[in-house]
């Protein structure tokens, strides 16, 4: 079974009336033969972003749907006029997730509204949302992983001749976040751990020693003609 995925972002080029005035066409009424599904309902109050806030949640749950099996999911989101605040840039999270989706090679659709927290655009169209989710099986796209080493593009681009499966080995773990490799004119290869302000030196021998830490966080390096990094 596929998993389908659906990202909607809501918008408001609907006026406001003409939303809250929308009527309910043939695709959106019960239907002869379906399977009724059921909602059930929650409270969430465990928000790390949002502390000491409860909120009641509702999901819907298709009657067909088999916990061993993987679900289709229909993820609604938010437009370009969403929060630009202190926990992020809404909108541009939006758009990097519809990115990894397509990388990956999901089976989803993207679409972007210019609305802030709103639900209109995306109750005016869900029964063209619930046409893409359950139309005919269709086979999924291929990662966007061109020129990569299994699925890796990093090994791909330093790698001698691109590298080969089972043609490199684990020298180091337990890194927060890797960045920033670059090497020197003795063949040492430096690499940062980004959130935890450290680099790290690969010597000649395949060992790995903290070459500075407690440091910058740093996402770009590179020696200098004098040697310098």
């Amino acid at each position: 079974m596929r998993t389908c995925i659906f990202l909607l972002l809501m918008t408001t080029s609907l006026s406001t009336h003409a939303a809250d005035a929308y009527t309910l066409g043939p695709d959106s009424l019960p239907q002869v033969g379906v399977p009724q599904g059921r909602v059930e309902t929650f409270e969430f109050a465990q928000s790390k972003i949002f502390p000491d806030t409860r909120r009641s949640c509702s999901i819907y749950i298709p009657a067909q749907y088999d916990s061993a099996k993987p679900a289709a999911l229909m993820v609604f989101q938010d437009g370009s006029n969403d929060l630009n605040n202190l926990h992020g840039n809404w909108p541009l999270a939006n758009q990097e997730m519809a990115s990894a989706l397509a990388f990956a090679g999901y089976d989803f659709r993207f679409e972007f509204g210019d609305g802030a927290h709103s639900g209109k655009h995306g109750g005016a169209i869900l029964p063209d949302s619930l046409r893409w989710l359950w139309r005919a099986q269709t086979p999924p796209p291929a990662p966007f992983t061109k020129d990569n080493l299994a699925g890796d593009e990093a090994l791909s681009k330093v790698l001698p001749a691109g590298g080969h499966a089972g043609g490199w080995e684990l020298v180091g773990k337990g890194y927060a976040f890797t960045d920033a490799a670059c090497g020197d004119a003795d063949g040492n290869f430096y690499f940062s751990d980004l959130p935890k302000g450290a680099i790290h030196r690969v010597g000649l021998d395949g060992k790995v020693t903290a070459w500075l830490e407690n440091g910058p966080k740093v996402s770009g390096m590179r020696f200098g003609a004098d040697g310098l990094l």
